[in-house]
């Protein structure tokens, strides 16, 4: 942008300059013309200007949504993964609490076996015992 305003510049001073020597009716035609162009330069120059900071604008715009969203991506991946630590936490929780269970189901089923065991064994004995004194009475 700076080369085209100095490229400007440079030409109007050129023209001027060779425009000086001339006729005075001549040179209000050139001045004129000078004026005019300068003035659509002037005017070209400020809408690129306008539309430089109009891009500037809608691109600082767009990096701020494009900051926002990966924000929010980040707080949702963030709730995601404490609710899988979460979900993780209760199921080993739940798994604690069954083994536990089971472990005192054997254990009840195991004392429940051993004293249905002595029972029989000691009716076996008893049964025994009796035959025995059968025996030696007879």
């Amino acid at each position: 942008m700076k080369k085209l305003l100095l490229s400007t510049v440079l030409i109007l001073a050129l023209s001027l300059t060779f425009t000086s020597c001339r006729d005075t009716k001549a040179g209000n035609d050139v001045e004129q013309a000078m004026d005019d162009a300068a003035d659509a330069t002037e005017g070209a120059l400020e809408k690129a200007g306008e539309t430089v900071d109009n891009a500037v604008d809608s691109a600082g715009e767009a990096l701020e949504n494009a900051k926002d969203s990966a924000k929010e991506a980040g707080e949702k991946a963030g709730d995601a993964i404490d609710g899988a630590v979460d979900s993780a936490k209760e199921a080993a929780n739940k798994t604690g609490e069954a083994i536990e269970g089971a472990a005192e189901s054997t254990k009840e089923a195991t004392n429940k076996a051993i004293e249905s065991s002595k029972e029989s064994i000691n009716k076996a004995s008893d049964a025994v015992k009796e035959k025995a004194n059968e025996l030696t009475k007879d």
